[in-house]
């Protein structure tokens, strides 16, 4: 199973998207960390927010913020939404299990119903 954490297009496309954010913390050996950190705090991504996140997972904040400010990142995560959208993702989040695209945000219940449906 695999789960995009959300994009907003329209409003992300200036600082690379919340993979953009991650890639930057990628360059700091902390991908995964900003991954989670973000797709648990979807509603505090303010650039002020952006700033606590780094800060709170030990990154340098300076260079996390010029990679930020210059787009260092932007070209790569630009691929990436094309890519999925190329491949039937056209917006996140998105689910797959076992293959299959699940939409949306589903609670813990209906993931466990859709897991258990397929094995």
């Amino acid at each position: 199973m695999a789960a995009i954490p959300p994009v907003d297009p329209a409003r992300d496309h200036i600082r690379g998207a919340p993979g953009g954010l991650a890639e930057a913390a990628a360059v700091q050996g902390r991908f995964w960390d900003m991954h989670d950190r973000l797709f648990e705090n979807q509603r505090s991504l303010s650039d002020a927010n952006l700033h606590e996140h780094a800060a709170a997972l030990g990154l340098d904040v300076d260079q996390f913020d010029r990679e930020l400010r210059d787009g260092v990142h932007t070209a790569r995560v630009e691929e990436d939404l094309r890519s999925g959208a190329l491949g039937g993702i056209p917006s996140t989040p998105r689910f797959f299990v076992n293959g299959a695209i699940h939409l949306g945000s589903p609670t813990e219940p209906e993931l466990r119903r859709v897991i258990e449906a397929e094995f």
